[in-house]
């Protein structure tokens, strides 16, 4: 078994057997309005404030700015832990395939950093026209990124309805690991509830529970010990 490195968020730990696998990718797959960012800052978050592990933002959608107005809404202030170093969010050219990579091993090594998040993979796979190009490109960055020996977290937005757990269909097969999130319709109550899954966790023994979270003033809250639709 390989060491355990924890999330920092709640209940997140117990589905994944004590923690996410020292070095490891994992797959943050899900639809809109699933919490995929809220859970990834967090993971950042938590990582800088109570566990002394510095992260890197590599966000291919959003401005900086917006990034941390948005986590300021669970009273988690990004702009004081970039101040300090223990932070750094990168927006890079989304028409150089070559300055993503660069862009990544420099934040790394620029903060020693020991997480990181990619918002988004889906919007990485756009660097590329042709499918096979794409399939090796984003074999390469994955492969590069767990050279590096850090907890990453990739985003990947998957469409509604759509059975596979990225929009090309092939990443979560070369990642570590799969978190799947979805909205699920609860018919009795008219309303929809938002659960975790481990699809994949390489290296490490894991729930197989579909389990309720919620999303709170504070962040997400998992519940690993409770049922859906009871």
């Amino acid at each position: 078994m390989s060491k355990k490195i924890a999330s920092g968020i709640s209940g997140l730990d117990s589905l994944l057997g004590g923690g996410f696998p020292e070095g490891s990718l994992v797959m943050v797959a899900g639809g809109t309005g699933t919490g995929k960012s809220t859970l990834a800052l967090q993971f950042l978050h938590a990582g800088a404030t109570k566990l002394n592990e510095p992260g890197v933002l590599i966000s291919l959608e959003q401005e900086p700015s917006k990034i941390i107005a948005s986590a300021k809404q669970y009273g988690w202030d990004f702009q004081d832990l970039i101040d300090k170093n223990k932070l750094t969010i990168v927006a890079p050219s989304i028409y150089k395939f070559e300055s993503l990579e660069e862009n990544i091993t420099a934040a790394v090594k620029k903060i020693n950093a020991k997480r990181m998040v990619i918002d988004s993979y889906t919007i990485a796979s756009a660097f590329f026209v042709k499918p096979e190009e794409r399939r090796r490109g984003l074999m390469l960055l994955s492969r590069k990124i767990q050279q590096l020996g850090i907890i990453s977290l990739a985003i990947s937005d998957v469409p509604e309805g759509k059975e596979a757990y990225s929009v090309n269909g092939f990443e979560e097969f070369v990642v570590d690991g799969v978190l799947s999130l979805e909205l699920l319709a609860d018919a009795r109550r008219n309303t929809f509830t938002r659960s975790i899954f481990v699809r994949k966790m390489r290296y490490t023994e894991h729930s197989l529970k579909r389990v309720p979270f919620k999303i709170t003033e504070k962040g997400c809250v998992i519940y690993p010990d409770e049922v859906l639709f009871e």
